[in-house]
């Protein structure tokens, strides 16, 4: 087996340098993984992060190391027989994979990581001292000789063990020994209950390191001497104090499998969180309160550029729900894509999809995009597109990828500040025990699904409560969520077939119509009356009772209007160009006439206009009073046209008109205007449609 020792030796001009934890960096009292893991995509793998560096310490690339567990939390199943060597052909394939992609430059291999025939080999197991800062290959407490792992399955039967390649055990041994003793000894990372008491476990070992602090022997290779030897705190380890089990510590207790990748990468969900809104230092918060440190580093490392608000094109402005749910259907398109590739293929739900084997690398702010706009997304970990087909087809869901392809769906454009994977999970269960979704699923016709609550088009933002989205882009939203049921479809009702390019036509389809509307003016939605008839007829009667008051004061030589008034009234009703007339409401002062003495008498009147449409108008009334002293405040009146399509501002006026009387209980109307119950109505209690406006 290759070593990786001499990848990791600082004297040469680039090397390797795995980066520790820092709150277990300089702790050599706790004896937990001293180095920064990033995440566990998987029941096989860790991922840690790592750098190359120069020989002066400057960093040249930052980077992944995907290696292999020492232990794997997954049940013995016999209708899922996985053992190690499946495990072996899981690591082939996905080297195999990677290779096919080589163009992308995202997996970097190392020489000795070939064998002749070109398969992936696993390097040497590997210790480290936390007190030396060196790594070394665990020797044989007796001869020195280095551990190996044990692949002979008929020396494991023999020695009461669980064979190699009928189970997933792993037992290093020292094959020298094992030649020249009867019963050699068997080491393992942890003891279990079950386990043969002719094992023992790592702390054993590191403990058993001491028979070899005082030989004088060099041991069968260099690369398998102790660092303990010559270290000044050797009767502090291997003393009465015994701390050598807690400052040597495994990096791969047994032989393992790696692979190295670019790291200039976020996880999926924190990218998510970065789209929809969400700003570095709210991440690391809710990651150092999960003990996510691997992750933090990653983040941290926008701030510089201030990337989570230029990285986008619309951050500030209310177009911001649709570039973020541009950028969202981006990269679930590029899932899909990916899922496609080997759907059919992920059987076993442990080693299947999972949000902890999505990372997402950028490529940069070009000169066209911001920077969010340039990514494409990664898939670590071993298992997925790369299992092996077993004899016996059970599928648990039926299509796998397809079902976590739906679920994913929701939890891109769902998950936020206050609503995390969990609730929207919660949420799609919910939704699909409706019967509103039962039925479109077994149809296929999502149109008259209606969505609300956790499915609501603010949940798309990284903070709901802070953000309001535009009616016109209510469309698009739910557009967006219906196509999220089609692969959860293709799953549960029967006899539905489930197209690949179809879906990415209509997700296609989708994405650019979103587009258009992000680089286009936001339209102006004009109010839609057709349910507002009712309110239209009432204020008609209204304008109608007022007619009829001032046909019969026009008719009274005393309450007469000097006609100089009323054509300045209309000349300016004619000519006015104000923004207000868009919307027919109108405030005009009549001017003074020529001759104050005609109209000494005259206040400003009031004119009610009932028009059809806003361009055609029908009659035109006016009516005015002599104030006395039981109608001041009322001298300024207000001409109102009344029209199908202004009956919002028109009621808007009226209900503010109301207030302001309730404001002035001591400003009372004249009888003969005001006595009129239906005249009363218009600004004391206009009650539209049942609706409790006042």
């Amino acid at each position: 087996m290759p070593s990786l020792l001499s990848y990791l030796d600082d004297s040469t001009q680039c090397h390797l340098q795995v980066s520790l934890s820092i709150d277990r960096e300089n702790d050599q009292h706790v004896a937990g993984f001293p180095f920064c893991l990033i995440h566990e995509p998987g029941p096989f793998s860790r991922l840690i992060k790592a750098d190359w560096v120069t020989d002066a310490g400057s960093r040249i690339r930052n980077l992944f190391l995907l290696v292999q567990k020492d232990e794997y939390p997954v049940k013995q199943d016999e209708l899922w027989p996985v053992t190690n060597k499946d495990i072996e052909q899981y690591w082939q394939n996905s080297f195999i994979r990677d290779l096919k992609h080589k163009s992308d430059d995202f997996r970097i291999v190392l020489a000795d990581q070939k064998d002749s025939s070109g398969a992936l080999q696993a390097f040497d197991p590997l210790f480290y001292c936390r007190v030396k800062k060196s790594f070394f290959h665990p020797p044989c407490p007796q001869c020195e000789s280095p551990l190996q792992l044990c692949t002979d399955d008929e020396l494991l039967s023999t020695s009461g063990l669980l064979s190699y390649s009928t189970s997933l055990k792993r037992y290093l041994y020292c094959p020298a020994c094992a030649k020249s003793s009867q019963r050699p000894d068997f080491y393992v990372f942890r003891l279990e209950d079950t386990d043969s008491p002719v094992l023992k476990d790592r702390t054993y070992l590191i403990n058993e390191f001491r028979q070899l602090t005082g030989s004088s022997g060099t041991g069968k290779t260099a690369n398998c001497l102790l660092p303990c030897k010559k270290c000044s705190d050797l009767k502090i380890c291997y003393g009465p104090e015994n701390k050598a089990s807690k400052r040597i510590l495994p990096f791969s207790f047994y032989p393992f499998f790696m692979a190295i990748y670019h790291a200039d990468s976020v996880h999926i969900m924190d990218f998510m969180s970065l789209v929809s809104g969400a700003s570095v230092k709210e991440l690391v918060q809710r990651l150092s309160a999960r003990q996510q440190a691997g992750r933090i580093s990653f983040l941290k490392s926008l701030e510089p550029q201030g990337l989570p608000k230029t990285g986008f094109f619309f951050r500030d402005s209310e177009k911001f729900f649709l570039e973020s749910l541009y950028l969202k259907l981006s990269f679930l398109k590029s899932f899909a894509q990916k899922i496609f590739q080997g759907m059919g293929r992920y059987r076993h739900p442990d080693f299947g999809l999972s949000t902890d084997r999505i990372w997402v690398t950028f490529f940069g702010k070009s000169h066209v995009l911001p920077f969010f706009w340039n990514f494409d997304i990664r898939m670590m970990g071993i298992g997925g597109p790369t299992l092996l087909k077993y004899t016996n087809d059970i599928k648990l869901p039926p299509d796998y990828s397809l079902y976590f392809l739906g679920r994913m769906w929701f939890v891109a454009l769902m998950a936020n500040a206050i609503q995390d994977i969990g609730q929207v999970q919660k949420a799609v269960d919910h939704m699909l025990d409706s019967d509103s979704i039962r039925h479109a699923i077994q149809t296929g016709n999502f149109e008259a699904v209606e969505y609300s609550g956790s499915f609501s088009s603010q949940n798309s933002c990284w903070q709901p409560e802070e953000n309001s989205i535009l009616p016109c882009w209510e469309h698009l939203w739910k557009k967006a969520l219906d196509l999220g049921w089609m692969p959860i479809r293709s799953c549960l009702a029967q006899n539905t077939e489930f197209v690949p390019h179809e879906f990415i036509r209509k997700l296609e389809l989708l994405r650019q119509e979103i587009k258009e509307a992000l680089f286009s003016d936001i339209p102006t939605i004009e109010p839609d009356y057709s349910n507002d008839r009712e309110i239209f007829n009432i204020l008609s009667k209204i304008a109608g009772k007022w007619k009829e008051q001032d046909a019969n004061a026009i008719n009274q030589k005393d309450l007469s209007v000097p006609d100089k008034i009323q054509k300045n009234v209309s000349a300016t009703l004619d000519k006015s160009e104000s923004e207000e007339d868009a919307w027919n409401i109108k405030t005009i002062k009549a001017p003074a006439p020529i001759d104050r003495s005609d109209a000494r008498d005259w206040e400003e009147p009031v004119t009610v206009i009932v028009a059809s449409t806003s361009n055609s108008l029908e009659s035109t009334s006016t009516q005015s009073q002599k104030p006395n002293a039981d109608q001041r405040g009322w001298e300024r009146q207000t001409t109102m046209i009344i029209t199908p399509e202004n009956l919002e501002q028109a009621r808007s006026k009226a209900l503010k008109l109301a207030d302001k009387i309730a404001e002035k209980p001591d400003v009372e109307p004249a009888p003969d205007v005001w006595d009129d119950d239906l005249t009363k109505t218009r600004v004391s209690s206009i009650n539209l449609q049942n609706r409790g406006e006042k």
